[in-house]
């Protein structure tokens, strides 16, 4: 079994997004201060702990606070796409 095609597409997070997921702060990262918002995003809620969560918060707050959370942000700019999609087209039995 097989593919017929595979084709790839990138998916880059947009400063208008309104959804709320994993990288949806990319552009405001301030979101993630936020208990309520980090409770619906899995990767938070489930995958790291109470100390985790606290210790990234005091650090994100103090870049926010400081600045270098621009520095941060512009470091991982790419035109690579911040997710990717693959589209398989199944061979047909």
């Amino acid at each position: 079994m097989g593919f017929n095609s595979v084709n790839i597409e990138l998916y880059s997070i947009s400063e208008s997004l309104q959804d709320l997921f994993l990288y949806s702060g990319k552009y405001r990262p301030e979101i993630y201060l936020d208990e309520n918002v980090r409770s619906g995003i899995s990767t938070f809620a489930l995958l790291a702990s109470a100390d985790e969560i606290a210790t990234g918060c005091q650090r994100l707050a103090a870049d926010i606070n400081t600045g270098r959370i621009t520095e941060i942000i512009n470091k991982y700019e790419n035109n690579h796409g911040d997710y990717l999609f693959v589209i398989a087209d199944k061979v047909a039995t």
